[in-house]
């Protein structure tokens, strides 16, 4: 019942989400096609006039417009996720790790941090074993600005989607380690139509999936691993300049290209996420993570729409 729950919530956020985008590409392929070829089409034979619209998508598809534009849009999740929780589920947003309080600050900026080395340990296993080849990049910094914001708000939109909303849920039914698994293979099942996707990237994704659930039930908190999440996307794709799960950006302080032969280490298509060199960098965290002192397991508290105001 979760799970059909949660597809029909990400069904409506989907289509919301994607509209900002789907009306940018329709505006843009239309000013970039020819007004003649329009005229002039010919409807038995529209294979010019499919060809200029395929060229006219490519095209639209690489721009840093579209690309952010996609990025932004991910805030509608967000928002249909926390009115879901709040007004259907009738939980408090507390439940769902979004409360501020005075060491807020303190754990963004640890997930920041803790995303940028992460990442830049992957990178560097690649760049040391021959798997990626370095060059200059572009320093935009307007770009790279909302680049940063954009790659902040998508993995702050994710974080809500799968943990905030769906495995605190799953704790009204189940314990807190089988809610963070399934919740981890719900997160790497939704990556699974990305390009250039593998089994190891996948499985990437899922050892991901498992340490950002772990750290929010460990620290009661959705900001430590929604800044996480978005620094290591905003890392991957515009300091280092390799495909953020398929997807690459048109800007980065470094321009990475990737050696041949080399796509168990680096990824390939999909991006460093399909690699070993992740996959290491991913055990390395859970580890430190693991042995760490840690506090109790805070389990947010999931409120039932059954229950009353006073217990909520």
């Amino acid at each position: 019942m979760h799970l059909l729950i949660f597809f029909l919530v990400m069904l409506v956020t989907d289509f919301v989400a994607s509209l900002p985008a789907s009306i940018y590409m329709i505006i843009r392929v239309i000013t970039l096609l020819d007004p003649s070829l329009l005229a002039n089409a010919d409807p038995e034979d529209p294979s010019a006039l499919i060809e200029a619209f395929n060229a006219a998508s490519a095209t639209v598809f690489s721009e840093d417009g579209y690309l952010l534009t996609l990025l932004l849009s991910t805030l509608a999740t967000a928002i249909i996720c926390v009115i879901y929780c709040r007004f259907v589920e009738r939980r408090p947003i507390a439940s769902m790790g979004l409360s501020v309080k005075r060491s807020s600050f303190g754990l963004y900026g640890i997930g920041l941090l803790a995303g940028l080395l992460m990442f830049g340990l992957a990178f560097l296993i690649m760049y040391a074993s021959g798997a990626v080849h370095v060059s200059g990049g572009r320093f935009a910094p307007v770009v790279l600005g909302l680049y940063l914001f954009a790659f902040l708000i998508q993995g702050a939109s994710e974080e809500i989607l799968i943990r905030g909303y769906f495995m605190t849920s799953l704790t009204n039914n189940t314990s807190a380690g089988s809610a963070v698994i399934c919740s981890s293979l719900l997160f790497a099942a939704m990556h699974s139509g990305n390009m250039g996707v593998s089994f190891l990237a996948l499985f990437n994704i899922f050892l991901f999936g498992l340490l950002l659930g772990l750290i929010t039930f460990r620290t009661g908190s959705l900001l430590l691993p929604m800044a996480l999440h978005g620094i290591w996307n905003f890392a991957e794709g515009n300091i280092f300049g390799t495909a953020v799960s398929g997807l690459r950006p048109n800007h980065s302080l470094l321009v990475s290209t990737l050696a041949e032969g080399r796509g168990t280490t680096n990824g390939g298509e999909f991006g460093p996420e399909g690699g070993a060199a992740v996959t290491v960098a991913l055990v390395i965290a859970l580890a430190v993570f693991l042995l760490l002192p840690q506090k109790a397991t805070q389990v947010p508290e999931v409120s039932t729409p059954d229950q009353t105001e006073d217990e909520l």
